[in-house]
């Protein structure tokens, strides 16, 4: 898969404690928050559906990457009236 049909997305977390980070992919949005006394929040609207099942997510150094797989545009599908 090529770069142009995934999101690669960074965010920079100093001093959180990776278990104190939670992240939630839908289709087009992911929700990223800390639960400490830091108190982070960030919500990404996507312009491209996602794969939710296709997420990965890798904390190092303070920085959370996160990568998720492009879905094919939705197709119309004409239908015969009767």
């Amino acid at each position: 898969m090529s770069e142009k049909d995934r999101y690669r997305i960074f965010v920079e977390l100093p001093g959180v404690d990776k278990d104190k980070v939670k992240l939630d992919v839908a289709e087009d949005s992911i929700e990223i928050k800390t639960e400490d006394e830091k108190k982070f929040y960030k919500m990404i609207y996507l312009d491209s559906v996602v794969d939710a099942d296709s997420a990965k997510a890798s904390y190092k150094n303070g920085v959370l990457t996160v990568e998720l797989d492009k879905k094919e545009k939705r197709k119309g599908k004409e239908v015969t009236i009767e």
